[in-house]
């Protein structure tokens, strides 16, 4: 390849860079900033407004935040003693191990019984939720919010349930219900059922033996104690993560939500909650549903809160002497597509499946990761799969990969040529390059014809390496034996 030709690919290449380079460190981050100060001003007048996150009724009354619900100023010196303080219910399936807090009726004790945190036999398996006060608590709350100006006692984070029925372990067969009586004609009831991977049906209701109608809005949080170490690289989102209708997706890093303290989105639909690299908590309540969602961050002591949080803009009227009822989901476990992109279809999620992150190509790196799982179960090896995609992907551009040999073959075959007519005409460089073209159309060469391939290729192998980067069925997953 001649000095003109490097050239050439050189500046393409540098383009590039240029390009995505603007774009990542600078087009982006205004961008970001832009974003950031309207949503403050939008935040700062809705606080003038007294109302944090509006949920108006038919009958024109608001629901109370549940950010403001507090949390329990108790700290513990490790998560075994959070556990043991608190009565509790069991989480027994193949997927989950865990319980129940009988005090706040949180799922703050949850374990992910088919991964482990090491590739040792031995090794403890992970633990996704904890308890609020413990060494990286992180917990999921359900409840009812107040109409503007109600005084109605509802149950909070110190409300003690009772269990009744005589399910004691929540299982994949058999839920739990779980009972507390406000003394004020007011029972509530919370029903939690689990199916056999990560989704939980929490059905609330209220029965009311009073005179008088109730109006109450549902709510759900998951809240983390503590920033949890990330891997912060570019490729993929770790922290709050949500789809709130046209909001579209909706993520911040721990850093920016630190930064920006709070962030509202009214009369939205969809689903919000904190995603890691390979695990995920969410929250949404029956799809459709308007919600007024929110992300926050606060403080308990020097302990950073972060919390992703819903409140239902529509409230529920429990009549006199009646039963009302709400239901709501939490996924809480591995970010397995396959059981992701079940309950999308089920339930009718909307973009359930970007709890994944798929990635700026996420058109090329979902294709891929389904390339590679089902090469998985033909091979048994993801190595062997990893070495066939490849091959696959070499296959399939080479026809181009052939047009880009036969141009450089033509290239060097004329390339006497272009050295004496650079020797002719060294004095005058627009001569020169304008010889250099007629050249190259005499011989029918195209220069540029040998470096689109490789360009068009990168997207393609970005995206495979996202797939490897990001999916847990390559977690810890071996080439042959000890490699």
């Amino acid at each position: 390849m001649n000095l003109d030709n490097r050239n050439v690919i050189l500046a393409v290449v540098l383009s590039m860079l240029v390009l995505f380079g603007w774009q990542f460190f600078v087009a982006g981050p205004q961008l970001e900033r832009t974003q950031r100060q309207q949503e403050i001003a939008a935040q700062q007048q809705a606080e003038q407004e007294a109302l944090a996150v509006p949920a108006t009724g038919a009958d024109g009354t608001a629901a109370a935040t549940p950010a403001d619900q507090p949390l329990s100023t108790q700290v513990f010196a490790d998560r075994t003693s959070a556990i043991a303080a608190s009565n509790r219910i069991a989480i027994d399936t193949e997927d989950l191990a865990g319980s129940i807090n009988l005090t706040g009726a949180r799922i703050d004790d949850l374990k992910l019984e088919q991964y482990r945190e090491t590739t040792a036999d031995d090794s403890p398996i992970i633990t996704l939720l904890s308890p609020s006060g413990a060494p990286g608590g992180y917990f999921v709350e359900h409840g009812w919010a107040p109409a503007a100006g109600a005084t109605v006692a509802l149950p909070d984070a110190n409300t003690v349930w009772s269990v009744e029925g005589d399910a004691t372990t929540l299982t994949a067969a058999t839920p739990v219900n779980l009972r507390w009586d406000n003394g004020q004609g007011l029972i509530f009831r919370r029903t939690i059922a689990l199916d056999e991977h990560y989704l939980f049906t929490i059905t609330q209701s209220v029965e009311n033996t009073g005179t008088g109608d109730v109006a109450l809005f549902p709510y759900s949080r998951v809240v983390r104690q503590g920033t949890p170490p990330v891997q912060n690289f570019f490729i993929q989102h770790e922290g709050p993560i949500g789809v709130l209708g046209s909001n579209n997706y909706v993520a911040r890093k721990y850093g920016d939500l630190a930064n920006e303290r709070q962030v509202d989105f009214a009369s939205t639909t969809g689903w919000l909650g904190v995603a890691d690299k390979y695990w995920a908590t969410a929250i949404f309540p029956k799809p459709g549903n308007a919600i007024n969602a929110r992300f926050a961050y606060s403080t308990t002591g020097t302990t950073p809160v972060y919390q992703t949080n819903y409140v239902e803009t529509q409230p529920v009227v429990v009549p006199a002497g009646g039963t009302a009822t709400s239901e709501s989901y939490i996924y809480a476990g591995a970010k397995e597509d396959s059981v992701i992109m079940a309950y999308q279809t089920e339930l009718g999620v909307d973009r359930l499946e970007l709890l994944i992150d798929w990635g700026w190509f996420h058109f090329l790196t979902k294709p891929m990761h389904w390339l590679l799982v089902t090469l998985y179960g033909l091979f048994g090896n993801f190595g062997l799969a990893i070495l066939a995609v490849t091959i696959i992907v070499k296959a399939i551009f080479f026809p181009l990969a052939n047009r880009s040999y036969a141009s450089m073959a033509a290239m060097r075959r004329v390339q006497p040529e272009m050295k004496a007519i650079q020797e002719r005409l060294k004095e005058d460089r627009p001569a020169q390059q304008q010889a250099m073209m007629e050249l190259y159309k005499k011989e029918k060469i195209n220069p540029l014809s040998g470096c689109w391939p490789i360009l068009i290729q990168i997207p393609v192998f970005f995206a495979l390496y996202t797939v490897i980067f990001i999916s847990i069925e390559m977690r810890h997953a071996p080439f042959f034996g000890w490699i």
